[in-house]
């Protein structure tokens, strides 16, 4: 089925850009009888290593041959591009300025189930030899199966014999000359289909109806199920699209014999209709509620941006109303042109529940949904239906959204945008999802409007400069009044024996007032488990990770150790491994821990938690939120999920157990992060008319960080936070590259992050460098790792040098010859 390599011309060569680590695309030969169909952004299956199968996409055309032999394209598999013509132009910008390959910007932006990959399937030799006695019993079993089933693949091989057993059985057959191993693509996406029944048409009538129920009187459960599907039929005896089978089945599935034999005396009829795999969720007849006049004067700033070219950076406070301003601005684009398109990009589409119910209130079937946890049949039928702007007008989604190939992109909205889920970590490309929807709006002229409570210093730099366009929006929506702040010194509750384990004795104080008025309670702690340390108070020993430089954390529920970058784990033990001392010590507290003292506290009083650890998928996520939305439950104790985009009216009280945890962490950037999350989780507490609590335990509560948060003047911080970045030059002052290498053999892994500097210091302008140096976590996943970071001054043509410098270094022979075995990983703009 695979082309070998040829040297006779073809009339059609296409570049082909594979799902891969490939820096650029491949050429392949297009024969004549698919050339008809062969244009830019069409899939096509091409041969790679080894005879495997892969589809790729068509980035261009060209009759000229190329001046090396080349393979055959072996299928086309589209009629129309997969692709808008804009995507080709922003895939390469993306795989440019983050220093990543096009195949894995390819492999982030296009479904898995587009890009199918082919598997081996074997099939009996059509001239067996005669004798069979030189097979094992092995491969006697796996032949016999072959030649009953026409073909088997090898995964299916591979869950009956193993692994090994089976490679090596199949290897044999297929060198005696038994089997022929063929590559074969695997299932491509078919859009869904749904069985639907409607009465047979001598049936439709009233009295050829009454003639079937008089047939049926001695079958009652086919009388019952015809009776079901009338009624489900709103007793229209031929409805336009009849009745789907699964509605009739998941009212009673016993009838599923009744309705066979239905079907087989002629009474039902049973036909497959074109369906979706997204379920339709109604809606769409609600308007977005009208704004106050400081909602009114913001959303006309934001036209007046517009006009000006820029992008709009809407500074509001949290509870002022942005998602009203966003939904009014949304309802205008899509009310000005029929086949508009906006995109809401969101951090983390898990804890936007009644983000997306409020606008398919608005907009009903129209919204979308889009993120990597979605199942691929979903992602596929948004890509397509997208791209060819057939149902979705509106889609929310997290930041892989942004790939998806808008027709008609008329408005980006990036709320949240000082969020750090936007930027992709791994695997690559590591992007900046605020940054590419800016660039993207450009490249379009599409309109961006850029929305937080706490602006990221990047944006909020550009707005001083007069790049973006600055939306103040000051008051609380709805009279909302501003929560009182409550710091609680740990250091003086704990000399003073007011501490109960982990609440002090003013946050009790305050919580129980919170539930005897009726009010709900949110507790905030951002680590998972019970605790992060379990140490030996006599010899000191602490579990660490067999594979990581981390001590293991405590699941206390589980009775269990695990880790939190490789998941390897042991069981909890009851003594010191070490000296077997028996009363070990739990240091620091989690999640698990903050139940435990909640029920121990407060007995009876009903409360959930949500962090990663329950909350694992987005059904699961909605439940606990719906309880707390009901009232259902008093208190929500949770990580940093509790803290964003949630809007509950009950909520009196927000406390955050300890804000030290963040402002210690070693980075540039978590002055701001902590203000952020902090500020963020401050707007949870009362949202409407009555007051809210604010509760900070903290055992440093004249830092900077808590005295910014006390005073709520949040310009203030950010111009502080502004001046100390610009005087140790980082971000926004200077562009900064983390290169990291990666070996099992830690001086490996330094010498290759030193060759790097050196190199680096050769160009006539070198950056800043910083490092090589261990990251805070020096050993991940067995690997050890070197950081180096490198400081750029913001100018385009020195990023470029450095950047040009730092590509031909990462390819050098001598660094992949002296330090084979290192990886090299590259953030831009970490």
């Amino acid at each position: 089925m695979v082309s070998a390599s040829v040297d006779t011309p073809y009339p059609l060569y296409v570049d082909v850009l594979l799902p891969l680590a490939l820096s650029r695309p491949l050429t392949y030969g297009c024969p004549v009888h698919w050339a008809h169909l062969l244009q830019v952004g069409v899939r096509v299956a091409v041969p790679f290593r080894r005879g495997q199968l892969l589809a790729g996409v068509v980035v261009a055309t060209r009759s000229d041959p190329p001046d090396y032999p080349v393979k055959s394209v072996e299928e086309v598999l589209d009629s129309e591009p997969l692709l808008q013509p804009w995507q080709w132009d922003f895939w390469q910008w993306m795989a440019d300025y983050y220093m990543c390959t096009l195949g894995e910007v390819l492999q982030a932006a296009v479904p898995s189930g587009l890009l199918p990959q082919s598997h081996t399937v074997f099939k009996p030799h059509p001239e067996l030899p005669a004798h069979l006695y030189n097979l094992s019993a092995t491969e006697y079993e796996i032949l016999e199966l072959i030649q009953a089933r026409g073909e088997v693949n090898q995964e299916a091989l591979n869950r009956l014999f193993g692994d090994q057993q089976a490679l090596k059985a199949t290897k044999s057959l297929v060198s005696k000359g038994f089997i022929i191993p063929e590559k074969e693509l695997d299932r491509l996406w078919q859009p869904r289909r749904e069985k639907f029944l409607r009465l047979s048409a001598d049936y439709q009538d009233e009295k050829a109806l009454s003639t079937a129920f008089e047939k049926l009187r001695r079958a009652p459960n086919q009388e019952k199920a015809l009776l079901l599907y009338l009624k489900l039929a709103g007793f229209d005896s031929n409805p336009a699209d009849g009745v789907p089978l699964k509605r009739i089945l998941s009212e009673d599935p016993s009838l599923q014999p009744a309705i066979a034999a239905l079907i087989k005396k002629g009474i039902l009829c049973r036909s497959d209709q074109p369906s979706t795999y997204i379920s339709p969720t109604g809606g769409g007849t609600s308007m977005p509620p009208a704004l106050t006049s400081a909602q009114q004067a913001a959303l006309e700033s934001i036209h007046k941006s517009f006009q000006d070219g820029k992008p709009a950076l809407l500074f509001g406070e949290t509870a002022s109303g942005k998602t009203e301003i966003y939904a009014h601005l949304i309802m205008e684009v899509l009310g000005k042109q029929s086949d508009a398109q906006v995109l809401l990009l969101v951090p983390e589409i898990a804890i936007t529940t009644q983000l997306i119910e409020r606008f398919r209130a608005y907009l009903g079937d129209s919204v979308a949904v889009y993120h990597s946890r979605f199942g691929e049949n979903n992602r596929t039928e948004v890509w397509l239906s997208v791209l060819r702007n057939q149902r979705f007008r509106l889609v929310i989604g997290a930041r892989s959204a942004l790939l998806l190939p808008f027709a008609k992109l008329r408005l980006i909205v990036v709320d949240e945008e000082h969020d750090a889920s936007f930027h992709q970590e791994e695997p690559p490309p590591r992007y900046q999802a605020r940054d590419c929807a800016v660039t993207l709006a450009q490249k379009l002229r599409a309109f961006i409007v850029l929305g937080s409570a706490t602006p990221s210093l990047e944006s909020y730099h550009n707005s001083q400069k007069g790049k973006y366009s600055l939306v103040r929006l000051t008051e609380r929506y709805g009279g909302a009044s501003v929560p009182r702040f409550l710091v609680v010194d740990l250091s003086a509750e704990k000399k003073a024996h007011r501490l109960a384990g982990i609440l002090s004795k003013p946050l009790i104080t305050e919580m129980e007032k919170c539930l005897s008025d009726g009010r709900q309670i949110i507790l905030f702690q951002n680590r998972k488990g019970y605790a992060p340390v379990l140490q030996c108070p006599f010899c000191g020993f602490v579990p660490q990770c067999r594979h990581c430089d981390i001590s293991l954390t405590v699941y206390q529920k589980n009775k269990m150790l695990r880790c939190r970058y490789c998941g390897y784990s042991i069981s909890l033990p009851s003594k010191c491994p070490a000296c077997t001392y028996p009363d070990l010590l739990l240091l620091g507290f989690g999640t698990e821990k903050v139940e435990d003292t909640v029920q121990r506290i407060f007995p009876g009083v009903p409360y959930d938690r949500l962090d990663t650890d329950v909350a694992r998928t987005i059904s699961a996520y909605r439940r606990i939120l719906e309880r707390f939305e009901n009232g259902d439950t008093r208190i929500l104790i949770g990580t940093q999920m509790v803290t964003k985009g949630l809007d509950f009216a009950q909520v009196g009280l927000v406390a955050i157990l300890s804000a030290d945890t963040l402002l210690h962490y070693p980075d540039f950037r978590a002055a701001e992060r902590t203000y952020q999350l902090l500020v963020q989780a401050a707007g949870r507490s009362g949202r409407r008319l009555t007051p809210g609590v604010v509760v900070i335990q903290t055992y440093k509560p004249h830092h900077p960080v808590i005295q910014a948060i006390l005073s709520s003047d949040t310009p203030r911080f950010l111009a502080t936070e502004l001046e100390e970045r610009g005087q140790f030059r980082y971000p926004p002052f200077v562009r900064l590259i983390k290169v990291r290498c990666a070996c099992k053999d830690e001086q490996k892994a330094l010498f290759a992050a030193q060759y790097l500097s050196e190199r680096l210091m050769q160009l006539p302008h070198p950056p800043v460098l910083v490092g090589p140096a261990p990251p805070p976590v020096a050993r991940i996943r067995a690997l050890y790792l070197y950081d180096l970071i490198l400081k750029i001054l913001p100018n385009q043509r020195l990023l470029q040098s450095v950047k040009q410098a730092l590509f031909l270094s990462l390819h050098d022979p001598p660094l992949h010859k002296k330090f084979s075995g290192v990886r090299t990983a590259i953030w831009v703009d970490p």
